[in-house]
């Protein structure tokens, strides 16, 4: 599947959603603006792009039983 530019990250894990939220805005702290405390990224995508992602997961059984 795809978004266009960007990806997808899902997980039904507390700690690993926290982790990728933190990375993919550069990793900036939220005690201390502009300050980061790891290497994070720019993972943050587009309305339009997230919308792709949307229409995609909506067919995620039919792409996977193909990839089967």
């Amino acid at each position: 599947m795809t978004t266009g530019e960007g990806g997808v990250l899902t997980t039904n894990d507390d700690s690993i959603a926290s982790k990728a939220r933190h990375l993919r805005d550069h990793a900036m702290s939220k005690q201390r603006r502009y300050w980061h405390d790891e290497l994070g990224f720019n993972y943050r995508m587009t309305n339009l792009q997230a919308a792709l992602g949307v229409a995609q997961m909506e067919r995620i059984k039919e792409f996977i039983e193909k990839k089967s």
